[in-house]
């Protein structure tokens, strides 16, 4: 063989291959470039082009380089509608990704210089031995010319359908017999049908029966005539009537015979409307009270409506034609040439009020609105204007303006204080009296909240201010507020409600009057009788003090009230007494003031004690006459004054009362609660003598029941326990009721001493006996009816005695005349018989008296049987005394 064959087999063999790919190369490359259709080829892993034949470069007009998913540049590939290609979605590129066959994709290839080809491309993968894909190859033509008519004519329809579904207008296309071949979205929409209820079926099958009934006349003629038919009427839809300008053609087939009939409505109802609005409008302006009129820019009147007639005097045919200067004043002939020239530049005249002259000479206020007339180029070419007689309103606001004027100087000239406030309590009106009173001046204050109101005074603000909203007025309410130096004044509101014109709440506006004179004479006042009343309901018993401190700071406004009086033990004063609002916490300077004495003249107690003065004090934390300071100022208090409490003209106390407001000194009050301390030192000397009255009277009544223990013990030792003088109650009630008898009218004592008589004898006495015991009630009976009034007989029955009581309602025995009156034979007084008493004591075994000024009772005893008990010691032994 030839050498070749002396070559190894890798050697040799390889180089072969290599020869023989590089042959293949230039075999496929001759065959890709004698095709007639563009040929791509790119390699798989990469995507890139690795191959492409002349007919390639022709079709895009510049060499192809790129990958599969695109060109590297010189043009780019588009959908057929001109959007980009999806990279993806290229032929070559599925076909090395996903191994697909890709048959006639349409293409847009548009070179950089705006060049477009249109092409149907193809592609395939390329696989290797191992069926692996190892390139794809791609197939491109150039879609021939009636294609592209083709999808022009696709694409004018399109766009007619478009047209024809997006139109705004109803368009529809009937047979000549009727039946409805198109109808578009905006026809559907009219008639709310869907288009598969309408194609194929007749007119008046769809359409309501008038409707239809003229759509036919139309149609007829369009058919009849073969030319275009307009017209305008209404359509009945679902939402009513509207209003269509309605254009019918005839749609002809290839030899010109109509064969169907288009149309086209086009929505008037607006312009209809509008149309309706004009004329209303016009018969607005006729009927207007208002004056209308029109006029050019050289004043002359063209309109003159029925509102000018009767506002100006002249009838429209008197004006039409003349000059609008008939109206103007003769003073002012400057005035209508500035009008027409603002007129001329194209402005409006609003509210303009002048002066003009009626037909008979008189003269009329007017508020004119003058509005420029233009044509559809924007020119101006007339005014019209709107005249309103306003001299009624303008009389009102004259009067308004002088009642302002006036109301405006009573403001400010009110010696009270006027203020107004919106609904959330600023300040919107501030008169000088204000500033007078309060402190702040109105530049301090408008717009801003009301600052009158104290602090624990807010609620009742509020309260106030919620009536004004609810329409309440208020008259002479009495409050406190309080001045821009933070005192207080009483004073008297009177408010009432501000409304605007629409009769809706703005604000409330009060009046205020200074009533601290007053309101400090009748809290004086009243303090003074508070002061009297309590005085009054401790005038016995009990210490007045608490009660009295409450009352003064009650009546007075005071925080704190102090009772100083001398201490027993040190002779000096020292707090006695001593009450607080609750708001206050004052421990720890009560206890302070508990330990406190003051020497004469030390101190602001010790000096009003020394002179004898009342004294104020308007800041107690910083007079170095208070000794308890620093105590007064923790718990804020500020204002004092204390007085001295008087005995005769002995000073027994003093009364020092506090607040924690600032208030000036005030001799008026200081002279009252002198005049206070004197009726208080008064109470004080009175219940003094009153306690020591009262010792007196104690120690009389103690002697008189000695006096009367005396006379009783010595008349029943004289009679040797016979007599007992005793108090009523002290009477002994024994034995069983036999006689209970009034005396009053006695006539008959013979027939009440028979009485007695039978009531002895049947208790079994014996008749000796049984006449001493009449004897001694007849004496008794006798004195009593006699002497006394309301006398009372009563008989009781025990077994041993009988008990005779005669009772009266007379004056009674004085304790000086009883040892005479019932001991002394023949003593007699006003009230006595001289001998009874002694004849009642001889005849009676026992005897008890009660005398007094409420009456006396006599009660007598005999035993039944005398002889059973000893008798008593005779009385001659007193007659000896």
């Amino acid at each position: 063989m030839n050498g070749k064959a002396d070559q190894g087999p890798g050697a040799g063999g390889a180089a072969e291959r290599e020869a023989d790919a590089k042959h293949l190369d230039r075999i496929l490359q001759s065959l890709i470039d004698t095709m007639p259709v563009g040929v791509v080829i790119a390699e798989a892993g990469t995507g890139r082009i690795i191959a492409s034949n002349r007919a390639a470069e022709a079709i895009v007009g510049v060499p192809i380089t790129g990958t599969a998913r695109g060109p590297a540049g010189g043009y780019v590939l588009l959908t057929p509608d001109g959007q980009p290609f999806p990279p993806s979605e290229l032929p070559l590129a599925r076909a090395l990704a996903r191994g697909e066959v890709v048959e006639d994709v349409e293409i847009r290839i548009r070179s950089d210089t705006g060049a477009e080809t249109i092409v149907l491309a193809s592609a395939a993968p390329v696989r290797g031995a191992s069926e692996k894909i190892t390139s794809a190859i791609a197939l491109f033509r150039d879609v021939p010319e009636h294609k592209q008519d083709e999808d022009a004519l696709r694409t004018a329809a399109q766009l007619l359908t478009a047209l024809l579904e997006h139109a705004p207008t109803p368009i529809f296309v009937v047979s000549t017999d009727g039946r409805y071949e198109l109808v578009n979205r905006a026809w559907e929409e009219l008639f709310h049908l869907r288009h598969e209820q309408v194609i194929g079926r007749l007119i008046e099958d769809v359409l309501p029966a008038e409707t239809a009934r003229q759509f036919w006349k139309i149609i007829r003629r369009v058919v009849e005539l073969a030319v275009p038919q307009a017209v305008e009427g209404f359509v009945d839809v679902p939402e009513g009537h509207r209003y269509y300008y309605t254009v019918e053609f005839p749609l002809r087939d290839a030899t010109g015979k109509t064969e169907s009939v288009g149309g086209i409505a086009i929505d008037i109802t607006e312009r209809k409307r509008a149309e309706e609005a004009l004329r209303f409008l016009a018969s607005i302006v006729e009927s207007s009270d208002d004056a209308i009129i029109g006029k050019t820019l050289d004043g002359i009147i063209v309109s003159w409506n029925s509102g000018a007639e009767r506002m100006y005097g002249y009838s429209a045919e008197e004006v039409k034609g003349r000059s609008i200067s008939l109206l103007i004043l003769p003073e002012r002939p400057d005035e209508l040439p500035r009008i027409l020239e603002r007129l001329r530049r194209g402005e409006r005249i609003d509210h303009y009020e002048t002066v003009r002259v009626r037909k008979d000479g008189q003269r009329i206020y007017v508020s004119l609105t003058i509005s420029p007339i233009q044509d559809p180029e924007g020119r101006v070419i007339g005014a019209s204007t709107i005249a309103r007689d306003i001299t009624e309103r303008r009389r009102a606001e004259e009067v308004l303006r002088e009642t302002s004027e006036t109301l405006q100087a009573m403001f400010q000239a009110s010696p009270l204080p006027i203020v107004a406030l919106d609904p959330d309590g600023n300040i919107q009106l501030w008169n000088p009296a204000a500033e007078r009173m309060f402190g702040w001046t109105a530049q301090e204050v408008l717009g801003r909240p009301y600052p009158l109101v104290p602090e624990d005074r807010q609620e009742e603000f509020r309260a106030l201010l919620r009536a004004a909203l609810q329409s309440k007025s208020l008259i002479g309410l009495e409050v406190i507020r309080q001045r821009k130096d933070g005192s207080r004044v009483y004073v008297s509101l009177s408010t009432a409600p501000l409304r605007d014109s629409r009769g809706e709440f703005r604000g409330v506006i009060g009046v205020l009057t200074d009533i601290a004179e007053r309101k400090r004479a009748e809290q004086r006042q009243a303090t003074q009788f508070a002061v009297t009343r309590v005085l009054a309901e401790f005038a016995t018993v009990g210490d007045p003090t608490p009660n009295l401190l409450q009352a003064i700071c009650e009546g007075l406004g005071w925080d704190l009230g102090e009772m100083w009086r001398v201490d027993p033990v040190s002779h000096l004063p020292r707090r006695s007494g001593t009450w607080h609002v609750p708001s206050l916490d004052a421990a720890e300077f009560e206890a302070i003031s508990h330990e406190t004495t003051f020497p004469p003249g030390t101190g602001w107690i010790g000096q009003v004690w020394d002179t004898v003065q009342p004294m104020w004090i308007a800041d107690v934390a910083a007079d170095p006459r208070f000794l308890r300071a620093s105590a007064a100022a923790r718990i804020g208090l500020r204002a004092a004054f204390a007085f001295p409490i008087r005995d005769g003209g002995k000073i027994v106390g003093v009364m020092a009362f506090f607040s924690r407001d600032t208030r000036p000194p005030d001799e008026d009050l200081l002279q009252t609660m002198a005049d206070i301390g004197r009726q208080i030192g008064q109470f004080f000397q009175r219940r003094r003598a009153e306690e020591e009255l009262e010792v007196a009277r104690e120690r009389l009544l103690q002697a008189e029941v000695e006096k009367k223990r005396f006379y009783r013990e010595v008349i029943r030792a004289v009679t040797h326990g016979k007599l007992h003088l005793v108090d009523a109650a002290e009477i002994p009630t024994e034995g069983r009721l036999a006689l209970a008898t009034s005396l009053e009218d006695l006539t008959d004592y013979s027939a009440l001493r028979q009485r007695v008589r039978e009531i002895a004898v049947d208790a079994g006495m014996p008749p000796e006996v049984t006449g001493d015991l009449v004897l001694a009630a007849g004496e008794a009976i006798t004195n009593a009816t006699k002497h006394a009034v309301r006398g009372q007989l009563t008989i009781y029955v025990t077994p041993d005695r009988v008990i005779v009581r005669v009772s009266d309602r007379g004056p009674g025995i004085r304790p000086e005349d009883l040892p005479a009156t019932v001991l002394l034979p023949g003593f007699s007084t006003k009230v006595s018989l001289g001998m009874g008493h002694t004849i009642m004591l001889q005849l009676s075994d026992s005897v008890w008296l009660a005398t007094g000024p409420e009456g006396t009772v006599v009660q007598m005893e005999k035993w039944i049987h005398p002889e059973e008990h000893p008798e008593p010691p005779l009385l001659a032994t007193w007659e000896r005394l």
